[in-house]
């Protein structure tokens, strides 16, 4: 799963997390499953070797 600050191993994870920074934001947070994207992923491989 990834959220905004990053992947997680498990939703269970991501909840913990949006829960915790609810608490500090006070305010409710949303939880969804991103699905990996491949174009994505090469653009960004590339991106890290220059």
């Amino acid at each position: 799963m990834s959220s905004l600050h990053g992947d997680v191993a498990s939703r269970e994870e991501a909840l913990a997390w949006a829960a915790k920074i609810a608490v500090a934001c006070r305010c409710a947070q949303e939880v969804r499953e991103l699905m990996p994207d491949p174009e994505t992923d090469a653009m960004l491989r590339q991106a890290d070797r220059r």
